[in-house]
């Protein structure tokens, strides 16, 4: 016979440790790896955080969507980023400038 594995035969050690696998791959952790990455490479000027650390800008959604994007999430389409971000709660900001393209999320800090 095969043995079932279940919630209750698995060890909590193993659960913690899916549960945090699992929660390392959503969404907004890929893109802060994504954000610090950028930030940290000659990409900065694509991609990068506000002076406050309280919202990110996407300077230019070409490089951004070309050189940083396929590293870290599966698609590769400007606007299914945006959907995805929109699906996580990122609001849509202006910058001091009025420059469009800043995003920003209570609980999304540098």
């Amino acid at each position: 016979l095969s043995r079932r594995v279940t919630a209750e035969s698995t060890s909590a050690s193993s659960k913690s440790a899916m549960k945090s696998l699992q929660h390392q791959q959503t969404f907004p952790f890929k893109l802060y790896e994504m954000l610090e990455y950028a930030c940290d490479s000659e990409l900065a000027d694509s991609l990068f955080w506000s002076a406050d650390g309280s919202v990110f800008i996407i300077h230019n959604k070409d490089v951004m969507m070309n050189d940083l994007a396929p590293m870290f999430f599966k698609q590769t389409q400007f606007r299914s980023f945006t959907r995805q971000l929109n699906i996580w709660g990122f609001v849509r900001t202006e910058t001091l400038g009025g420059e469009k393209g800043g995003w920003q999320h209570d609980s999304f800090l540098r």
